[in-house]
């Protein structure tokens, strides 16, 4: 099938660039207007297949401003405006293939029969009026042998009042592809239109250009740009509506579009655009197709293909794909793999099959267990490799708020079975930032905590920095509920997310963990302790306790309490342990004698010491200065 050519028009710009086949006129008339009755329109035209606009019918001087006389005078190129004709382009060459494309969103040129000089391709025209008109286009080619319209192209052309809400969202400039947060949303709104009975079945196909990430730093930028934008142009081309396909990476595309697969369709036509990038032969396109119908219910849907797409845009769990040749078969078990990791971890959490563990936080100063961290321990690795897979798997098919309350309730049972004659620590439960922002989040936990009573008072919450939280004030106004309820408000892995000096500001909380990627490794360095004193002078100015995780053994304990840590967690006082003593008991270890450094909380008398006085030194006499300046060279050598 040949692509549309601008410039294929006859002498003198009238007859078409081959003559049209013989026939009596009724049946010419029958197969012309069979044609085109998939659709109504303002508009109808049929073009040869190099794009000669061979009949034209419908209201074109109120659609474009030209008679249908002139527009038997041009080609489909020239009705079009130029960002938008390497996306019709694919368009045509689809048709030629046999999809069939409705209802897509295209800007045409209003006037096109005058110049693009006179007319203006951009801004508008000379007046100030404007240049273009957005139409729903329809198209496809007639492909019945005994038609006498045989490889015609047919479109119908309707004015659009406005794009749909989907194009509001984020798009790359030169294709019109959507990037990750845009697709997903673009898929929610199709399976909401799916389950309402609004659409029928479609697929989704994921793309992968084996060997692209290899070469594309091998050919030039032009050739690479081109390469990408085009896929990007046959992913819209035959997406559906031409508004749901999307670039994760350069070697990394998917797309929603009709019942019948295209995989076949689409590695032939990538392969062909890669053959102008000179490297085809090392290329291989790997797609997966998922039939998307009403057969899963639509929560369960949602995080399904939620979570594959999320998975197949980092490719960051190949498990989840599976490697078959048969790209309907690969599709199928990524399915069939990812709804069975979900269902499992909905009967975990449904039923609380799962363990907590408990390891204590101590004061650096006594030694004393202060209170406990819940940790979530699984009882399989089926689901994920470790505790913080699973939670990133949860937060990515939807499941967080429900793992969260499920490890509330937990510990909660875990305060209540304390005897009363013992002393309970606080406990901290871990809260996604993600359920943080959910809507309705909140009002569930402070219904446990009502539901709690007393033993409310032993519970404390940790915010974690997995997913960010965006709007700050909100959060801020959530912690804020939870302080009033009676429990202590943390920040989590404090300097380890890029957002965590933004939420000090913004949140006031009670305690801060400084992540322990400050404390291990390097904790000797002494950039790495001017970092951790930073954080704990700026904790302690601000009336906020601090944490630090992952101390293992006595000089380090002795550093961060030097340093104004007032609290440590790690191995140094015991490991998690599964379903733990949650009690006061006796000292952990009394560590206070064994101090070689001063503690700088003895002598003051507030719960929450502020920084310690930072005495500056005295300025040197000129001389002395100049005289130690001079010394430095000999000390140097």
């Amino acid at each position: 099938m040949a692509t549309v050519n601008p410039g294929a028009r006859t002498k003198g710009g009238g007859s078409p660039a081959r003559p049209a086949r013989q026939a009596p006129d009724g049946r010419a008339e029958r197969d012309r207007y069979a044609a085109f009755a998939f659709g109504g329109a303002d508009l109808l035209l049929q073009a040869s297949p190099r794009g000669q606009v061979r009949f034209a019918a419908g209201a074109s001087e109120q659609l474009l401003g030209a008679p249908v006389t002139e527009l038997i005078k041009l080609t489909i190129l020239d009705l079009i405006v130029p960002e938008d004709r390497p996306f019709i382009r694919e368009l045509v060459w689809l048709a030629g293939a046999g999809v069939r494309s409705t209802s897509v969103h295209v800007n045409l040129r209003l006037r096109p029969h005058r110049s693009s000089a006179a007319h203006g391709d951009h801004g508008g025209g000379q007046d100030g009026t404007p240049d273009s008109i957005l139409c729903e286009v329809s198209c496809h080619a007639v492909r019945d042998r005994n038609s006498v319209h045989r490889g015609d192209l047919f479109f119908t052309l309707k004015a659009a009042s406005a794009r749909p809400p989907v194009h509001e969202l984020f798009r790359e400039a030169e294709s019109g592809v959507f990037g990750l947060d845009g697709f997903q949303s673009v898929l929610e709104h199709r399976l909401q239109e799916l389950h309402r009975g609004q659409t029928g079945p479609f697929r989704m196909t994921l793309i992968e250009v084996a060997g692209w990430s290899d070469l594309r730093d091998h050919v030039g930028m032009s050739q690479r740009n081109m390469f990408e934008r085009r896929v990007g142009h046959l992913l819209r081309a035959i997406s559906l509506n031409g508004d749901s396909a999307v670039k994760f990476s350069g070697e990394r595309f998917g797309v929603l579009h009709g019942p019948t697969s295209a995989a076949a369709l689409l590695e032939q036509r990538i392969g062909e655009i890669a053959a102008t990038t000179n490297v085809s032969k090392a290329l291989r396109v790997v797609p997966r197709s998922i039939t998307v119908d009403r057969s899963m219910d639509y929560a369960t849907a949602s995080q399904t293909l939620g979570y594959t797409v999320q998975q197949f845009a980092r490719a960051a769990d190949r498990r989840a794909f599976a490697e078959e040749d048969d790209p309907e078969k690969a599709g199928k078990r990524t399915l069939e793999t990812t709804s069975r990791r979900i269902q499992m971890a909905q009967s975990r959490i449904a039923a609380q099959e799962f363990k907590v563990a408990y390891q204590p936080i101590v004061r650096l100063d006594t030694g004393t267990r202060h209170h406990f961290e819940a940790l979530i321990r699984l009882p399989d690795k089926e689901i994920a490799a470790n505790p913080f897979e699973f939670i990133r798997f949860t937060e990515q098919t939807g499941l967080h708020c429900d793992l969260d309350m499920a490890i509330l309730r937990t510990v909660i049972r875990k305060i209540e079975a304390v005897p009363s004659d013992q002393q309970c620590l606080p406990v901290a439960v871990n809260i996604s930032g993600k359920s943080f922002s959910t809507s309705g989040f909140l009002e569930m936990i402070l219904q446990e905590l009502r539901n709690a009573g007393e033993n409310s008072r032993y519970l404390m919450f940790e915010i974690t920095e997995t997913e960010p939280l965006d709007d700050l004030a909100a959060a801020n106004a959530r912690i804020q509920s939870i302080r009033k309820a009676g429990c202590q408000v943390c920040i989590d892995d404090f300097g380890a997310g890029e957002a965590t000096m933004e939420y000090l500001r913004a949140l006031d909380v009670d305690c801060a963990k400084i992540d322990g990627s400050y404390v291990r490794g390097d904790r000797a360095d002494r950039k790495g302790q001017a970092f951790i004193g930073s954080m704990a002078a700026l904790c302690n100015r601000l009336g906020i306790e601090s944490v630090a995780e992952q101390v293992e053994n006595d000089v380090t304990a002795d550093l961060l309490r030097h340093l104004g840590v007032q609290y440590g967690q790690g191995w140094l006082w015991g490991k998690p342990e599964i379903d733990g003593d949650i009690t006061g008991g006796s000292l952990v270890r009394n560590r206070s004698s064994k101090f070689s450094l001063a503690n700088p909380f003895k002598a003051r008398s507030a719960s929450r010491p502020d920084e310690p006085d930072i005495k500056l030194p005295r300025a040197r006499p000129k001389q002395k200065q100049k005289a130690r300046r001079s010394a430095l060279p000999s000390q140097l050598k």
